[in-house]
């Protein structure tokens, strides 16, 4: 059991450590680590925690480029094999036979399917991608702080304040 809860330890990260050990401290003594009260935060330490820390807005990926999604849409493991299909059929259809024996039907099947195909993904990757902007653009995400003599009010997360002291 002992090394069970050493190899725990050992893979507990720096920021899990500091929140454990904040955990067991006394209330007053994390209070005066924080630099705050069971009040909260006076406006002039917000404003210095704010300056200090900047904005708590929540960061979002930049959307990909147009030729990127399109590009994912049709490189994948499925398109490689069926384009390896068509190639072969190329060989086997048209450049192995006797010209009156060609036939073109099993590669244009094949390279019309892909296409058609991606491109279905492509415009419902886009059409999703969009819609969850959207609902992102809709969803404004708030908290509840104490302030100093304003007691409890909500907040928009980009207003929270918070001293990093790990």
């Amino acid at each position: 059991m002992k090394k069970v809860v050493q190899n725990v330890q050992s893979k507990v990260s720096p920021l899990s450590e500091k929140l454990l050990t904040c955990s067991k401290m006394q209330t007053g003594v994390f209070l005066r680590e924080m630099e705050t009260s069971y009040s909260g935060l006076n406006e002039d330490k917000v404003d210095t925690q704010r300056d200090k820390y900047r904005s708590n807005a929540i960061s979002h990926d930049k959307q990909e480029s147009v030729l990127k999604r399109l590009f994912d849409a049709f490189i994948n493991p499925f398109t490689i094999v069926l384009f390896v299909l068509a190639i072969i059929s190329v060989f086997t259809d048209i450049v192995l036979v006797a010209p009156e024996d060609r036939d073109l039907t099993s590669v244009i099947i094949i390279c019309v399917m892909v296409t058609i195909s991606r491109l279905l993904r492509f415009i419902q990757e886009t059409r999703s991608n969009n819609a969850a902007e959207k609902l992102n653009d809709m969803v404004h995400t708030t908290v509840t702080v104490e302030r100093d003599g304003a007691g409890r009010m909500e907040i928009p997360l980009e207003n929270l304040v918070w001293e990093v002291m790990w």
